[in-house]
């Protein structure tokens, strides 16, 4: 379970009764009204001091873990930070990101997080800057009316935190706070983290979280997006798509990408669709996988020529078994996006190479046409299969 700070790390007391949303936190339209002012970080003697004694603590650290004797460098870099916030006054809080550079210059390893939508809410990440895989606490930052509170939660990563902060319009948990978080040298990995807000305003208890919540699994991006612009943030997902056993790509392949999309249902978030990224490559493992599953009409649509389809079918590439029957040898001039693939098919005798080309119609990727190499030409060139040779001349 994700891990909140003991009871001695908590925000301070929780006030009675039920406060609506919005004299919990400044609303989203106080939010869009900030302007950003001068700022000075306050007395530096101090700050040196704790960041000294910071950076004592964390070198004595043994071990992973950011609670127990551990947790002694986090709260001092809190203290840090919260001077940093309360300097900066609770209707100049879109500067926040300033105190990122103010801690690090003082030998701290920090990010610093808002959602620019809603910059009342704080996320200072706080990581050991001598121990690189422990784990990082997360500092929360926010105003519950004049009153600036702060909450400590443990990330296994921490590493380029991004937030969304939103208010759900529920008296019982007015405010959900999502991170995404990563972790240091898995470039290939992000985590979720949501956290709700009390019905008193005075903490948040966590939703989701790494092994109960999302799983992305490897993964190249993952960001917010409010896709129907309803105020809800949703998440998108790319990362490699686990290919088909039939299909082996060359290292220089791009190979395939696939899509996810989360959404919020009720106050968690659930896969909505997972789905290819349309591409040339995508385009052909889906064409043969139509033909082999005797789909004529879904492969035609494939095409260009939808009168294709019956050349394919007499080629056997709807039929053949094991692992790497089709081999993508090549892509045009190695790109990411290719428009042309040299690909080897094992199910007919000898083997035979084919360039196959494709173009877009209507929007969405098909197959132009398909051809065996010339001999000694270019990749791009070919011949109809079945053709003879062209003559060549007599020495």
């Amino acid at each position: 379970m994700r891990s909140t700070l003991p009871t001695r790390f908590a925000p301070a007391p929780v006030l009675a009764g039920l406060l609506c949303g919005a004299a919990l936190v400044l609303g989203a339209a106080d939010a869009r009204a900030q302007l950003l002012r001068p700022w000075t970080p306050p007395a530096a003697d101090t700050l040196q001091r704790l960041a000294a004694d910071a950076r004592v603590a964390f070198r004595a650290n043994r071990g992973d873990s950011a609670t127990g004797p551990n947790f002694t460098g986090y709260d001092l870099s809190s203290r840090i930070a919260r001077r940093l916030v309360r300097s900066l006054g609770r209707h100049n809080l879109l500067q926040a990101p300033a105190i990122e550079a103010v801690m690090d210059s003082l030998g701290l390893d920090t990010d610093v997080a808002i959602d620019a939508a809603l910059p009342n809410f704080v996320l200072v990440m706080v990581r050991n800057p001598f121990l690189r895989p422990a784990h990082a606490v997360g500092f929360l930052y926010w105003y519950r009316g004049a009153e600036l509170l702060q909450q400590g939660v443990v990330f296994r990563g921490g590493l380029d935190p991004v937030m969304r902060v939103w208010f759900t319009g529920r008296p019982s948990a007015p405010y959900l706070w999502a991170v995404l978080d990563g972790v240091r040298d898995e470039p290939n990995t992000r985590r979720f983290t949501l956290l709700e807000l009390g019905a008193s305003g005075g903490a948040w208890n966590a939703v989701q979280y790494e092994g109960a919540g999302p799983d992305f699994g490897p993964v190249h991006e993952v960001t917010f997006a409010d896709v129907n612009r309803d105020g809800v943030p949703e998440m998108v997902a790319w990362g490699p798509s686990p290919a088909d056993s039939l299909f082996e790509f060359c290292p220089a392949c791009p190979g395939l990408i696939a899509e996810q999309t989360w959404v919020l249902r009720g106050n968690r978030f659930g896969l909505e669709e997972s789905r290819l990224v349309p591409s040339a490559l995508a385009n052909f493992t889906l064409f043969i996988r139509m033909l082999r599953e005797g789909n004529r009409a879904g492969a035609a649509r494939l095409l260009e020529d939808p009168a294709l389809v019956d050349e394919a079918i007499g080629l056997g590439w709807g039929k053949g078994a094991g692992r790497g029957l089709w081999n993508v040898e090549m892509v045009e001039n190695e790109s990411p996006w290719p428009r042309f693939i040299q690909v080897r098919f094992g199910g007919a005798p000898g083997r035979p190479l084919y360039n196959v080309h494709f173009g877009q119609k209507d929007g969405r990727w098909v197959i132009r046409r398909w051809g065996v190499p010339r001999r000694g030409g270019t990749p791009e060139q070919q011949v109809t299969p079945g053709a003879p040779e062209p003559a060549r001349p007599r020495r």
